[in-house]
């Protein structure tokens, strides 16, 4: 479908794997499909759910980057690819995808100590856009 429908980008929103302990047959599932899914020639990107290992996510995307397929395992800061700017196919336009991955209700006071610092006046526009209600740069929580 994606190939048929010259797709600009996948966005894989979590759960690659079913369970945080991987079986070989999985990784090779999962392998086959993100070959196949790069051979679309869309942009691929990868932010796990809350079965995934965010460290074995990590792991992969050493050699998952090279192959054209991003991996964004935690949460990062914008500026340091928490947001990423996807391209369409012929460059005329762009997604701006925030790469927030399941984050498990014990760290919610780490992930909001995320800062807004770095963020491009392009996406301060699009994150105004798409939350009106935003008020601005989060502040450090305790």
């Amino acid at each position: 479908m994606a190939r048929d429908s010259a797709v600009d980008a996948i966005l894989i929103a979590g759960d690659v794997y079913e369970h945080r302990t991987v079986s070989p047959e999985a990784d090779l599932i999962v392998f086959e499909a993100l070959a196949r899914l790069r051979d679309t020639g869309a942009t691929i990107v990868i932010i796990p759910g809350n079965h995934d290992s965010w460290q074995r996510l990590e792991a992969l995307s050493k050699l998952l980057t090279p192959l054209g397929i991003l991996v964004v395992p935690r949460v990062l800061r914008p500026a340091e690819g928490g947001v990423v700017e996807v391209p369409s196919r012929d460059g005329s336009e762009a997604a701006i995808v925030a790469c927030i991955p399941f984050v498990p209700e014990r760290r919610f006071g780490d992930a909001g100590r995320c800062s807004t610092t770095g963020l491009t006046p392009r996406t301060t526009r699009a994150w105004g856009r798409c939350w009106p209600a935003w008020p601005g740069p989060f502040e450090p929580t305790g």
